[in-house]
Order: C-alpha cells, then sequence, then structure tokens
C-alpha cells in the first residue's frame, strides 16, 4: 500500500486494516529485540498499518522520555519538578530527530531505489531504538555494584548503541532492498550520515551520562 498524502502516515487502520496483519505491540518489541530480521521483512512486505506507526511514535516517546527519568531515580540532587518540564520536552526532540532523520534518508534512498516507503521507514526506524529500553534496568546496577556497576554499564551501553546501530542499518536496507554496500552509502551520504552520527553519539553520552557518579 502507498500514500502520498503525508496526513495519511498518521491513520488510524480501519476494521479490516488491523496490527492483526503484522503483529501487536508486544510482537513487534519482542519481534524486533530477538527476530529482527524476519520482523522487518514481514513489515516490509505489507505496509505498516497506522496503528503500527503509532507503536513506533510509542517507542520513541518513552525511550526519549527515559533519560531524565534515570536522572531522577540514580541523583538524589535531582528535581522531581524539573521532570514536568524535562520529559516533555526530550519527548518532543525525539520525536523531531525520529522523524526528520527518517525523512532525509527517505530522499536519499529514493535516488537509489525510485520509491518512497516513509511510513515503512519510519516504523522500521523506530523499533531499532527498542534496545534501549534495557538501559533502565541496567542502571540500577550502579546502586547496588559501585564501580564496578559504573563500569558495567557504560560497557552495557555502548553495546546497546551498537546493537540499535546495527538495527537502523538493518531497518534501511529492508525498507529499500538495499545491498549492504548501498546502505553504507546511503549512511555516509554528508548531511544525513553528519545527523545520524550526530543524534547516535548524542544519545550515547546522554544516557552514559545519567550511569556517572
Amino acid at each position: 500500500m502507498t500514500t502520498s498524502n503525508p496526513a495519511d502516515y498518521f491513520m488510524l487502520p480501519s476494521d479490516g486494516d488491523t496490527d492483526e496483519n503484522q503483529g501487536g505491540f508486544f510482537n513487534l518489541f519482542y519481534g524486533t529485540l530477538f527476530h529482527p530480521v524476519k520482523t522487518f521483512q514481514k513489515l516490509q512486505e505489507v505496509e505498516p498499518t497506522g496503528l503500527q506507526l503509532f507503536y513506533g511514535m510509542i517507542f520513541i516517546l518513552l525511550v526519549s522520555g527515559m533519560a531524565p527519568v534515570l536522572t531522577f531515580v540514580l541523583k538524589a540532587s535531582a528535581d522531581p519538578l524539573s521532570l514536568a518540564f524535562e520529559i516533555p520536552l526530550k519527548a518532543v526532540f525525539g520525536l523531531f530527530v525520529w522523524f526528520s532523520i527518517g525523512s532525509l534518508l527517505n530522499m536519499v534512498a529514493y535516488a537509489f531505489t525510485s520509491h518512497s516507503r516513509l511510513r515503512t521507514f519510519l516504523t522500521l526506524s523506530a523499533l531499532s531504538t527498542l534496545p534501549w529500553f534495557f538501559m533502565g534496568p541496567l542502571a540500577l546496577l550502579k546502586i547496588g555494584l559501585g564501580g564496578f556497576g559504573i563500569t558495567l554499564n557504560v560497557l552495557a551501553g555502548l553495546g546497546i548503541w551498537l546493537w540499535s546501530v546495527v538495527l537502523f542499518a538493518l531497518a534501511l536496507g529492508v525498507t529499500y532492498k538495499l545491498s549492504a554496500e548501498r546502505v553504507i552509502i546511503v549512511l555516509l551520504m554528508p548531511f544525513p550520515f553528519f545527523s545520524i552520527t550526530l543524534a547516535w553519539i548524542t544519545g550515547f553520552f546522554i544516557n552514559v551520562g545519567q550511569l556517572l557518579p
């Protein structure tokens, strides 16, 4: 299914177009973490529904809002009132980065494929952020393990970051049916590559920063 109206990307499905076609909220969560290739290919074969894109937005909101919550939990000096400001700010910024990078790479990939699959790529790229959910429970190790916990969490944070990067590259390749070489070329395009690199590095150090004393 294709669409040319930007508003259609965010329309909820009709009665005959439910998320049962490709899996519900928890199926997408589990499938992305443990069977990413199969899950992404299934979503690519039949364009994700508006509801599944909405699930992706929820994942982005949750991941983006997690950093200030971790700061509040792990740092006694954190101001609880600041959460009312920081959580919405991080959530809105996360949505902006997600949609901006998705739109840029969709345009770059169009040059190689002559196909625009923005809804599919937005959905799959949102799913590629799911490994960051593990930062929550991992961050709690800092409380009981002291200095070793900090070292462990920094290493785990790097692993989660790399996991998310691999899933993002997989999402790009599966969505547009690109070879590994073309995925690299698309990601190395100057402006999109700068945006993605900045977002990844910023996300990595923001989350690792929550683990430091």
